[in-house]
């Protein structure tokens, strides 16, 4: 997937950490981009195919909530419509920042 093919409907890309569903005390960093109505998180920055490692569609999301956590510079959880809960953290540098949702500023 190229980026040029894709940066029409980006609203944005960078890295976090995402929990893991499994290893709840565990995180991993994946590459974000949130195009149209989707999510996408990638283990790599190219966003190919074979790195995506998943997806969440923006319709099945209840809420968006920040986490006020001194250990993490900024942390916020997403309510899925079924109940499960998605926690995001942003990693540190200014670039990051930009990541936040537009309704949590």
């Amino acid at each position: 997937m190229a980026a040029e093919d894709n940066s029409k409907d980006l609203v944005f890309e960078g890295y976090l950490k995402k929990r893991k569903d499994k290893m709840k005390f565990a995180w991993a960093k994946y590459w974000f981009r949130l195009q149209n109505t989707t999510l996408f998180f990638y283990t790599e920055k190219q966003c190919e195919a074979c790195h995506l490692r998943g997806q969440y569609y923006i319709y099945t999301v209840q809420s968006v909530r920040e986490i006020k956590d001194k250990s993490r510079e900024y942390l916020f959880e997403m309510v899925m419509k079924d109940g499960k809960r998605k926690l995001l953290v942003s990693l540190c540098g200014a670039e990051t920042h930009s990541l936040v949702p537009v309704g949590i500023r």
